[in-house]
């Protein structure tokens, strides 16, 4: 914690400058440095402390580079108040760490054992259930705002900014849940596997292919690219966290797909 609040005065100091690269660039080392220490500690590729550190501290590192003319200057109680975010999440994991260390690895096994098996609230017809209302809530809560607002981001022509203007209060946030669809999709197939069917392409698998492409959807024809990734990002982070590791080659495979997508939502 001592070199990120460093990092931040000094981030700070810069900015109140108006030196934003530069000071987008020590929240970015100190995002990198958290995370590495975190995962060199306990060789958790996706350790939730180091995520939070790289994604949260490293957004707002990005987001000091002020690399869209509608950015405006941090004001001090946004300072102040990001910072107390990462104080607060630090220090409630730490004694949640502290409280949960003397549990044994078959303590965590069992958990685990239960929270995977076919009796758990966590059955794949529940996840598939989860799956399928958050994505009509999600459609029904774009088509709503595309009927409100009158236009759909993807095909506007003459609408600046049509993402930031393409918000109704307290509507929008039912519109992005959509992103978790994915990372549900992940586990329902993991845990379909695990049961002894393996991947079987059933009413349950079709059904979950439609959902996902439904969910992905939306974030193309709102032209969001963070929407998008961050969909994709958890799905990944939640199949490492399910089998322990993740293939190089499935990897380049989604690079390779997300890159056009990127770049049409770019244009």
């Amino acid at each position: 914690m001592l070199v990120y609040l460093i990092c931040y005065i000094v981030s700070f100091i810069l900015a109140w400058q108006h030196i934003y690269v530069l000071s987008g660039l020590v929240l970015l080392g100190a995002a990198l440095w958290l995370y590495i220490k975190d995962y060199m500690r306990t060789g958790n590729l996706i350790h939730l402390r180091g995520l939070f550190y790289l994604f949260f501290v490293g957004g707002q590192g990005i987001s000091c580079f002020k690399l869209s003319r509608l950015q405006t200057d941090w004001a001090l109680m946004t300072w102040i108040s990001l910072f107390l975010a990462v104080v607060f999440f630090w220090t409630v994991f730490e004694i949640l760490t502290r409280l949960f260390d003397g549990w044994s690895e078959k303590d965590m096994q069992s958990v685990y054992r239960f929270f995977s098996s076919g009796e758990s609230p966590l059955q794949a017809k529940r996840i598939l259930i989860s799956m399928s209302v958050i994505t009509a809530v999600s459609l029904l809560a774009f088509l709503f705002e595309a009927w409100r607002l009158g236009f759909v981001p993807m095909f506007s022509y003459g609408v600046p900014h049509a993402y930031s203007e393409f918000h109704i209060s307290g509507v929008h946030y039912f519109t992005v849940s959509c992103v978790l669809v994915p990372s549900l999709s992940v586990v329902y197939s993991v845990m379909t596997a695990r049961r002894g069917r393996g991947l079987t392409r059933d009413r349950g698998f079709w059904l979950a292919v439609v959902l996902d492409v439904v969910a992905l959807s939306i974030p193309l024809l709102c032209v969001s690219r963070f929407q998008l990734i961050l969909a994709a990002g958890m799905a990944v982070f939640t199949y490492i966290s399910m089998t322990g590791s993740f293939s190089l080659i499935h990897a380049g495979i989604l690079i390779v797909l997300l890159i056009p997508a990127y770049l049409i939502l770019t244009v």
